[in-house]
């Protein structure tokens, strides 16, 4: 049974997408068969993995093959159709080298399409009401679960139906962070928030949701301000603990990434950091925090899941 896991954060910028997609690559490298769902309607983890040649039809409606997208299960509940069929829309072994070769086997994609843009306004539309429509995405994929170790949602940055559907689905989920200003209020508001939707919401999930862990994601290496901010984080986080708000098994995550340039190289080149230029100094090191922070994850996840 597959262990799934959210990459939440109602602010946008906050490198989730590059973690989400990178920690599950790091995953499928060391064995674990893997799936990132894309649930965010920029389709940025799609546009990442599947790169520029094999684009068009799976993004834009008009040239054909929507039903292979994410964006045609919720539509299939909303139009009372049936088009979804999860063994044409996965895509296996995702990650290509320049001539086409898969990299891995155990790393597959969950495409969605820019035209997914609509389904909020769709899914939160007047005839829908109480809890119909939170579990659609569990519906439909759950009897996947099988055939994979981690699922892993990249969502929307935001709190609205598609993420909440991620949520009913998963076991955990991370906030990635910046330590800025805003981060402890945003982080306190926003597991609140979380907290009130699974009270409401958890009749529906088979299993219980915890928050996994906060990332902080662009802090400034020596930056006097961002080290202080993480000790608001600190804070924050234990007040969540103490309110009840969140599991006593949350962590602020012990490592953190650096702000670098050279993380997005790899988005232009299609694949995930850790099959790109390894031996760079700055990606190398890169690399190295996502395995100190995949360490961190499984460890905890361990007192839960004995399989992993």
């Amino acid at each position: 049974m597959a262990v799934k896991i959210a990459f939440i954060n109602f602010k946008g910028g906050v490198a989730k997408t590059i973690t989400a997609v990178n920690f599950a690559a790091v995953l499928a490298e060391r064995g674990y068969k893997t799936l990132i769902v894309d649930l965010d309607p920029q389709s940025n983890a799609s546009l990442w993995l599947l790169g520029g040649e094999r684009e068009g039809t799976r993004f834009i409606a008009r040239l054909g093959e929507p039903h292979k997208t994410v964006y045609q299960l919720f539509l299939d509940f909303l139009d009372g159709t049936h088009h979804f069929r999860f063994a044409d829309a996965v895509i296996k072994a995702v990650v290509k080298d320049d001539r086409g070769f898969s990299i891995t086997p155990n790393l597959d994609l969950l495409p969605n399409t820019y035209e997914a843009i609509e389904l909020e306004s769709r899914l939160a539309g007047g005839r829908l009401g109480g809890l119909l429509g939170v579990d659609i995405l569990k519906r439909q994929l759950e009897n996947v679960q099988e055939s994979y170790d981690f699922i892993i949602f990249d969502c929307a940055p935001n709190l609205y139906l598609t993420t909440i559907n991620a949520l009913i689905f998963s076991n955990y989920y991370v906030i990635p962070v910046n330590p800025d200003y805003f981060s402890r209020s945003g982080l306190i508001i926003l597991c609140r928030q979380i907290k009130k939707i699974w009270d409401r919401c958890s009749k529906l999930s088979d299993d219980d949701l915890e928050l996994l862990g906060v990332l902080i994601t662009r802090i400034k290496e020596g930056a006097m301000l961002d080290i202080g901010r993480k000790v608001y984080l600190e804070r924050g986080l234990k007040e969540l603990i103490a309110e009840g708000t969140v599991s006593s098994n949350a962590v602020l995550f012990k490592t953190y990434f650096n702000d670098t340039v050279y993380v997005p190289r790899s988005i232009e080149a299609g694949v995930p950091t850790i099959y790109y230029q390894r031996s760079y100094p700055p990606i190398a090191e890169y690399i190295g925090r996502l395995n100190s922070f995949t360490d961190e994850a499984l460890q905890i996840m361990k007192n839960r899941f004995t399989n992993i």
